[in-house]
């Protein structure tokens, strides 16, 4: 209970945490949630096969005694049934992002495994593929029945388009595929991920260190049961939970890195590995304590200790980092000030428009949408699938030239995030006129936005040059004034 507590709590304090993505994780927060529920039903698959083993074994000793035994085992019936649960878990998280397919095929090394040693002799091969096979059902009906209905609707190359080939050009992020799994401990983009939640990493990653060589003590004597061939014992159980939670921290690791891009949410999809390999060690740590003081007392309080050391240390952390920062301090160290100037700007639009226009923001900045109320002109909230280099782009960018021509929007924001196509500037040419506002750098006074609107549908002027010292903040040490 004390392991679990702790988790809890350690998983709230870090969740509230804009470093690790926390208040904004995207749909990281829902995969989270799936993944941790296909982690639960499998290990409540191998609690019951390993049951069922000890069972067996018991029954076979007391044949071997020469007694009849009326031992039947009935703790694998059904067993199946959790693997089947793992496996849709998995699949519909996976239908959240792709990505969760590496925690299945993870999961699925970690399943083989263990009903491979649950069997003797020949049967391991067997049950090993049975397990597999079950876990994958979920998975292989969800996606089936996804392609089937895009086929029949006439949608399977925008379905393969949009889901597959856009993801493999985003997950394109420059340098050498391997090269991604150390870029992971120096992110490029947001260096202060580690920052306020720095005990939690360093807690996870010594946890996952003792977990692992606790496996490997254990393993031994596993190794030596199955040269033996013969079935599983307790010490079997204690090596199964604590290897799948090492398995989960695994493979959250390769979810983040194999994008390729680090943006803070990713991250996201390692705090719950990280709070449970922490807790687990602790677990594990506590256990050793019983075993040197012969006192349960003493494994109760160590473990409390060290847990609440954990927590506290997180806190000061937070505190430092977050918790004591003004509101714009935060921002400014996550996305500049991209929420205050996506504001400002949504509000600009807002005023100068009707409830009916649309208007289409050439850029990444879906939040001025969100912030001045009108309706995007096209499918293109963001503009990174129309860039040059991403798979099917050539394709987006007709269906975005489409959507704008069958009624050009009434206002056009360009930020400076891609370079324009010749169609896109052909399209401009005739329907607007010359930029009707810029909004400039602050410090270097070069343009990163100007606005357009169509000659038919003239706007009011106003200025849209934003300057962020207005809402009092600056990094650290700047001067608001230079």
């Amino acid at each position: 209970r004390l392991t679990a507590v702790a988790a809890a709590v350690l998983f709230a304090i870090v969740s509230s945490d804009p470093g690790t993505g926390g208040e904004g994780a995207n749909r990281e927060i829902y995969m989270n949630t799936l993944i941790l529920a296909a982690w639960y039903f499998a290990m409540r698959w191998a609690d019951a096969i390993g049951r069922d083993g000890i069972e067996r074994a018991r029954a076979d000793t007391s044949n071997h005694d020469g007694n009849v035994t009326t031992v039947t085992s009935r703790a694998a019936d059904g067993a199946w049934l959790w693997l089947l649960a793992a496996g849709s878990a998995l699949a519909l998280g996976s239908s959240v992002k792709t990505v969760v397919a590496i925690h299945w095929v993870v999961l699925a090394v970690a399943v083989g495994s263990i009903a491979g040693c649950s069997g003797g002799g020949a049967s391991r091969t067997r049950h090993a593929g049975s397990a597999v096979v079950f876990l994958g059902l979920g998975p292989a009906a969800l996606w089936l029945l996804t392609w089937l209905y895009f086929i029949v609707t006439g949608r399977a190359a925008e379905f393969a388009d949009a889901v597959f080939l856009f993801n493999l050009s985003y997950s394109e992020g420059g340098g050498g595929f391997l090269s991604r799994f150390t870029t992971f401990f120096r992110p490029p983009r947001h260096p202060f991920i580690f920052d306020s939640a720095f005990p939690l990493w360093i807690a996870a990653a010594t946890g996952s260190t003792v977990i692992l060589v606790t496996l490997v003590k254990r393993l031994g004597a596993g190794a030596e049961r199955i040269r033996h061939e013969s079935a599983p014992t307790r010490s079997d159980q204690a090596i199964v939970g604590p290897g799948l939670i090492l398995c989960l921290v695994v493979a959250g690791f390769f979810a983040v890195c194999m994008p390729g891009r680090f943006w803070p949410h990713y991250y996201y999809l390692l705090i719950p590995p990280a709070v449970m390999a922490t807790a687990v060690a602790v677990a594990l740590i506590a256990s050793r304590l019983t075993d040197w003081a012969q006192r349960p007392s003493a494994a109760r309080v160590g473990g409390g200790v060290l847990l609440v050391g954990i927590a506290l240390a997180v806190l000061a952390a937070e505190y430092r980092h977050y918790l004591s920062q003004p509101l714009f301090g935060i921002t400014v160290n996550r996305y500049n000030s991209r929420d205050f100037w996506g504001r400002a700007q949504g509000q600009n639009v807002g005023g100068v428009t009707r409830a009916d226009d649309r208007v289409f923001v050439y850029g990444n900045e879906a939040e001025i949408y969100y912030y001045s109320g009108r309706r995007c002109a096209s499918r293109y909230t963001m503009i990174t699938g129309l860039s040059e280099g991403m798979a099917g782009a050539e394709d987006r960018r007709k269906i975005l030239m489409e959507e704008l021509r069958s009624d050009p929007p009434r206002l056009i924001l360009i930020v400076f995030d891609q370079p324009p196509f010749d169609e896109w500037l052909a399209f401009l040419d005739t329907h607007y006129g010359e930029p009707i506002g810029f909004d400039f750098h602050d410090r270097t006074g070069e343009p990163i936005m100007f606005v357009m609107a169509r000659k038919d549908q003239p706007i009011e002027p106003i200025d849209w040059n934003w300057d962020r010292s207005s809402v009092g903040g600056w990094f650290a040490g700047d001067d608001p004034n230079p």
